[in-house]
């Protein structure tokens, strides 16, 4: 960079130069360029490999906690079945044995 100028012999040696502003930073904008378009990929690959592994994550968590569920229901289900001698079959209540008459 050399010794340090006024602002007003920078101004001037830039209004002397013979190319346009694009010409003189066309080195500097290619390296910016391709280093924001690298990271850029390497921030969305990282992104979307967080996206997936998060959806399998909790994909899998709502997958157990269902079975447990499922297992709970069936477990109380059972127990109000051999409680009660009834058969549970799609939420209604079918008696295994005919009901005991009410004395008179």
């Amino acid at each position: 960079m050399g010794t340090v100028k006024s602002l007003l012999e920078r101004s001037r040696d830039f209004e002397e130069a013979h190319c346009t502003c694009r010409e003189l930073m066309e080195d500097q904008l290619h390296k910016i360029e391709s280093y924001t378009t690298k990271w850029m990929l390497v921030g969305f690959s990282i992104l979307l490999l967080g996206q997936a592994g998060s959806f399998i994550f909790f994909y899998n968590k709502f997958d157990l906690l269902e079975k447990k569920v499922d297992y709970r229901y069936f477990l109380t289900k059972d127990s109000l079945e051999d409680i009660h001698k009834v058969k549970i079959e799609e939420g209604r209540v079918i008696w295994k044995e005919s009901k005991p008459e009410s004395s008179r």
